[in-house]
């Protein structure tokens, strides 16, 4: 007959060649063929709407559950990385299992959560697509279209404005705004020059980097006469910024 699951009872009867009879006490003893189950993972550190997190160090909580023999132990490992143990919860957090301390890899990884009972049967789940990047951007020495404004530039129709360039770079998330400042604490919200790339324009970022073009307009720079400073931003889709080299020019209409 085929047992089932669960906590069985083998009662056992000796006898002698005279017919005299003894029971012994019943021996209790487990099946258990069934893994462990799981059910809700979660990462609850803080990530982009893109889903990039800017810190490497996770925090990593799963539910599993075994209605036979219980939980052995519960385990975790990054990529290819070594065998961690995650923590049992107690009271109203009983069958959670978790870690405040998950290292991952700049980049994509993976973990791999595996649930051992107490029959050494084990259930295994994988967490895919988990992106860190905890890199500020790259932003190349600025370089402008002309380094003197002059009158006669300031009279052409064809003259629209000074353009400020660079190259910017974020092998991770990506660039996802630049601007120009006229100072080291300039803010995107505060200036006046300034643009959000397109999802094309991160992802060129990422590869080649993006060359950021971003123009002062004729408007500007009239009756502006004297040396003027800028620093190009960078920021990436994690919020980290990056400040260039001060770049110069000069408006001179004298």
């Amino acid at each position: 007959t085929e047992l089932s699951d669960g906590v069985l009872s083998l009662n056992v009867t000796a006898s002698d060649y005279l017919g005299n009879k003894k029971e012994l006490s019943p021996v209790l003893f487990y099946k258990d063929t069934t893994a462990p189950k799981f059910g809700e993972n979660t990462i609850s550190t803080e990530k982009t709407a893109e889903g990039w997190y800017k810190n490497s160090t996770l925090s990593l909580s799963v539910n599993v559950s075994d209605t036979e023999t219980g939980i052995s132990r519960v385990t975790y490992k990054v990529g290819d990385g070594s065998e961690n143990t995650l923590t049992p919860g107690t009271g109203d957090n009983e069958g959670i299992y978790s870690s405040e301390n998950v290292v991952c890899a700049e980049g994509e990884n993976t973990i791999t959560i595996t649930a051992t009972n107490k029959a050494g049967l084990s259930s295994e789940i994988t967490i895919s697509d988990i992106k860190v990047d905890t890199t500020s951007p790259t932003v190349s020495s600025p370089e402008t279209s002309s380094s003197l404004v002059n009158k006669t530039a300031l009279n052409e129709e064809s003259f629209t404005g000074l353009a400020i360039t660079s190259t910017v770079k974020d092998a991770g998330s990506g660039v996802a705004m630049v601007w120009l400042g006229t100072g080291i604490s300039e803010t995107y919200e505060t200036a006046s020059y300034k643009a959000s790339l397109t999802s094309e324009q991160t992802s060129e970022s990422r590869i080649d980097g993006y060359a950021a073009s971003l123009r002062i307009p004729k408007s500007a720079l009239t009756d502006a006469d004297g040396i003027h400073t800028y620093y190009l931003f960078a920021q990436d889709e994690t919020g980290r910024t990056t400040v260039s080299s001060p770049v110069q020019f000069t408006v001179d209409t004298t």
